[in-house]
């Protein structure tokens, strides 16, 4: 019981990542109700201010939105880029590459990138569209649970002899200063 209640937790924190990219939420009412769960906004969906569409991922694209998150005060620390805009950006790395012939691991990576605008880490997410990335400002997302109904396990009592229950928990995420954030994809 006690190593399904592990995996159930796992899985509910991977949901939970997974609604705080891409949750799609709704626009006549996030309350929900008995037939109707709520729905959160994702960062892919709440971040509207500074979205840019392109045909080519480059440097330059990336350095624009950095540009306007500075100038809106934002303090971009995170890159959550998706599996192709990631390959993209290490292979900015690729003329940099160097190895030794006594070293049998090779790189092409690039895990922070720094430039003009600071120093942000480069994540990848399974969880971002095909071609996409999110610059983010950790300090201005949070995600909390609402009252009350953080990840809990809830046992089911009844009169047979196995253990029920079931992992429970809701959350949303708060979003503060959107302006200083951006969302760059391919459409």
């Amino acid at each position: 019981f006690n190593k399904q209640i592990t995996n159930r937790m796992r899985e509910a924190l991977r949901d939970l990542e997974k609604f705080v990219i891409k949750g799609k939420g709704t626009s006549t009412s996030t309350l929900g109700s008995s037939s109707v769960p709520r729905i959160m906004f994702g960062l892919t969906s709440k971040i509207t201010t500074n979205v840019t569409t392109v045909t080519t991922f480059a440097e330059s694209t990336l350095t624009a939105a950095l540009r306007t998150c500075d100038a809106a005060g934002g303090n971009v620390d995170v890159i959550v880029a998706s599996g192709l805009y990631k390959e993209i950006i290490d292979g900015w790395n690729s003329s940099r590459t160097r190895t030794d012939n006594a070293d049998d691991v090779y790189k092409n990576l690039v895990s922070i990138y720094q430039g003009t605008y600071g120093v942000q880490r480069v994540v990848y997410s399974r969880w971002m569209p095909s071609a996409a990335c999110l610059l983010i400002d950790s300090t201005k997302v949070k995600v909390l649970p609402l009252t009350g109904r953080s990840f809990h396990v809830q046992r089911k009592n009844d009169a047979s002899d196995a253990e029920k229950g079931a992992v429970i928990g809701e959350y949303t995420a708060e979003i503060r200063n959107e302006e200083g954030m951006a969302y760059i994809y391919k459409p």
